[in-house]
């Protein structure tokens, strides 16, 4: 209980600082499960978009082949195997998981990017949080972007800006931390 108690004071606590490496590490490792969940659905959707594609290929490579011979290309099973492919790219409306979890991690490591921030110097209460809402920007987008809320640029421009920001805090060095001064006493004249 008490181990809990401590990591609970350090991962909320206002006075932690958190250097570059072991940040890194945090990050990391922390989004490592939706690094991992997105290329799966990468490699799901290249392998769906191939099994809908090769239907219609086929089909306009034997118009190709019969109008390369002096016949006459069939149109209507052309135009049918475009419409057919053509409704089944529109996209599924499930949930992709991928994002809720980097969503959620994002969430989950509000203390970790500003403890990296206090190291940074950026101290300030007001300035702390300026610099945590800009790099979150891309994380407000995502999550619109799963309410399929559409920001177009805007949405590109705030993920550019949370990406690069988030970049330079895993790059950047950190303040020194203050030495206190010593408690030198007043001396004593000998008699």
């Amino acid at each position: 209980m008490y181990a809990l108690r401590h990591f609970l004071f350090w991962y909320l606590g206002g006075y932690s600082r958190l250097d570059r490496k072991h940040f890194n590490i945090i990050v990391a490792l922390a989004f490592l499960p939706a690094t991992v969940m997105m290329v799966s659905q990468w490699l799901n959707k290249a392998q769906d978009v191939s099994q809908k594609w090769d239907p219609m290929l086929r089909e306009m490579g034997r118009n190709l082949g019969q109008s390369a011979s002096g016949g006459m290309p069939d149109a209507a099973s052309t135009q049918a195997a475009v419409e057919a492919f053509m409704g089944s790219i529109q996209g599924d409306d499930g949930i992709a998981w991928a994002s809720v979890v980097s969503l959620l991690t994002f969430i989950a490591l509000l203390p970790i990017v500003q403890m990296r921030l206090r190291d940074m110097g950026k101290r300030n209460g007001q300035q702390m949080w300026l610099w945590t809402a800009a790099i979150y920007a891309g994380s407000a987008v995502q999550l619109l972007d799963m309410a399929k809320i559409s920001l177009g640029a805007l949405g590109w421009l705030a993920g550019g800006v949370s990406f690069v920001l988030l970049a330079w805090i895993c790059i950047a060095r950190g303040k020194p931390v203050p030495k206190p001064m010593p408690a030198y006493e007043k001396p004593v004249d000998a008699p």
